[in-house]
């Protein structure tokens, strides 16, 4: 190669850089709807350890999950990421204005956690999510990024996070325009691939989210209510879909998809053909597929509906279009799935 070529390959090769570190959805990942598991609907906001801490939300209940992400095959079928949600820190920052743990419930600390991931879960292929909220506080009434953006960022990166869900408690809509893509920036600044999921739109509804900017910052984002464990919720979600495909569709690709919300199979309130349903329809939906349940107790048939081969292979065809209802009667619905 001359050195005239080589200068200019060295030249593209650092704009293509700068280019995937400018906005959220330009990172490289999820390039296929993301799987994993997320804390919130299994132990919630429970803090109380008196009972032990594989009972309530603790660095020991979360390595207990995620060894059994391993063990019972979810890993190997695509849910890579184990999720924090909210409850995870302290009340208060450190001395030097940084997010840190609940010292009880994580007495060894994030960093520590993030340790236990490199050895634990990233050799054996998962990876570590964590949670905040766009505004001062988060929904649960902790510390949330608002003013501390850009700290918080090199914070999850040194902590060697690799998904991010920034939520939209308590805060003004109208600046979510600039205070998600400053989350983006910051993300990407730190030089580390973090996946940001954004809740974005929710806070947005009734008024149109601005979905292309959404989509330029965002590796996916939740459109409606939170799913609670019961399938009415289940199908208040799926109407709200049903209603708005087409607008939904249009932003629904490679590195940027409607979120939505959790897997709640291994809910008591669930038959299992509810489970079956959900597992279904978000499948052909070709949104994430992120289970929150108790994985230490699921029951083989449960185990058999989350690991179902072929609604995850629909779920994860890179050229799958966003699944649409075509057509509707009083007694079922029927979803289209076509790949282009």
């Amino acid at each position: 190669m001359s050195e005239t070529c080589a200068i200019f390959v060295a030249l593209v090769s650092i704009l293509f850089e700068n280019a995937l570190r400018s906005f959220g959805a330009q990172n490289g990942l999820a390039l296929t709807p993301p799987m994993g598991w997320i804390s919130w609907l299994q132990f919630g906001c429970q803090i109380d350890c008196s009972k032990g801490l594989k009972n309530c939300f603790s660095e020991q209940a979360i390595l207990d999950i995620a060894e059994h992400l391993v063990a019972d095959g979810y890993r190997d079928a695509g849910y890579i990421y184990m999720n924090l949600d909210d409850c995870w820190s302290s009340h208060r920052r450190d001395q030097n204005g940084r997010l840190m743990a609940d010292p009880i419930r994580f007495p060894h600390g994030i960093k520590w956690l993030g340790q236990e991931v490199i050895s634990l879960f990233h050799i054996r292929g998962l990876k570590l999510g964590m949670y905040t909220n766009i505004g001062s506080k988060t929904c649960m009434g902790y510390p949330g990024s608002g003013e501390n953006i850009e700290k918080d960022a090199e914070t999850f990166a040194s902590w060697e996070v690799d998904m991010l869900k920034v939520d939209g408690c308590f805060t003004d809509k109208s600046t979510f325009s600039t205070k998600y893509p400053k989350m983006a920036k910051a993300l990407n600044f730190t030089g580390r691939k973090i996946l940001l999921s954004c809740s974005w739109p929710y806070y947005t509804y009734p008024e149109k989210p601005p979905y292309p900017l959404i989509a330029k910052h965002c590796n996916m984002w939740r459109n409606y209510q939170d799913v609670q464990m019961n399938w009415n919720s289940i199908m208040q979600i799926i109407d709200f879909y049903e209603a708005n495909q087409d607008l939904l569709a249009n932003f629904h690709k490679r590195g940027q998809w409607n979120d939505a919300d959790m897997l709640v199979i291994g809910s008591p309130k669930l038959t299992n053909d509810q489970a079956q349903a959900q597992m279904a329809i978000w499948s052909i939906l070709g949104v994430p597929l992120f289970m929150s349940n108790d994985l230490r107790t699921l029951s083989p048939a449960l185990q058999d509906i989350l690991l179902n081969e072929q609604l995850i292979a629909i779920n994860k065809d890179p050229l799958q279009p966003m699944g649409k209802v075509v057509k509707k009667a009083s007694f079922a619905t029927t979803f289209l799935y076509m790949v282009r």
